[in-house]
């Protein structure tokens, strides 16, 4: 075949409709594909840079021993299950008082409030008290019913003043702050190792049954 009957084969079969689309389809699909993997290794690498960022600042932080307070209630107490978020509930006012300062400190985000309530609580009570105690309007707090609370006349009560919620999406901070609870962790851990703790109370750890430290680093967790 010619070189000019090869190029018209070519164009011909470039101008036909199945070409086009498939033409259509394919180039961008990959430039898609490629484009989204560029921008996840993009912020993957904001994220771990911000999670370095932290480690480095551990230790200015640490000299306010109310940091470190912090960091350990948001170990027990955070949510952990979200990379760009940065939320504690608890229905003590002191644990709230101090998630709250931290985290308005921490970042220049918008910072939101919740309170769980139940049915036979009263809403506006709750907000003046949560107000009163973190110096916000009570109208920024918002009321969430509890799904299942009913007149329960025998309830015991518990949450006395419902269950409070500080919560930021922040990206960055979430890093930074999985990075000061992962160095704690390190320090809990070498504690044991050094034989701070009493023998006998934490079986497995320790000189020769050691199982090591394992991050939390959200880029870091196995699927």
């Amino acid at each position: 075949m010619s070189r000019a009957a090869a190029l018209d084969d070519l164009l011909l079969g470039a101008r036909s409709p199945n070409a086009s689309k498939d033409l259509g389809a394919d180039l961008p699909e990959k430039a898609r594909l490629m484009g989204t993997r560029a921008m996840q290794k993009r912020y993957r690498l904001l994220r771990e840079a911000a999670y370095e960022e932290g480690r480095a600042l551990f230790g200015a932080l640490s000299t306010d021993p109310t940091f470190r307070d912090f960091v350990n209630l948001y170990i027990g107490e955070g949510y952990k299950r979200s990379r760009n978020n940065v939320a504690l509930g608890n229905s003590d006012p002191a644990v709230i008082q101090i998630a709250a300062y931290w985290i308005r400190c921490l970042t220049t985000n918008k910072v939101t409030y919740a309170v769980q309530f139940h049915a036979d609580q009263d809403l506006g009570e709750l907000q003046a008290f949560w107000s009163s105690k973190l110096g916000i309007q009570p109208s920024s707090i918002v009321g969430v019913r509890k799904s299942n609370s009913a007149q329960l006349a025998t309830r015991r009560w518990r949450c006395r003043y419902g269950v409070f919620t500080v919560r930021v999406g922040d990206t960055y901070l979430r890093a930074r702050l999985q990075a000061w609870m992962d160095l704690l962790r390190e320090e809990w851990l070498d504690s044991v190792c050094r034989g701070v703790a009493q023998s006998g109370r934490a079986p497995g750890l320790g000189p020769g049954g050691n199982r090591g430290f394992e991050s939390r680093h959200p880029d870091l967790q196995k699927p």
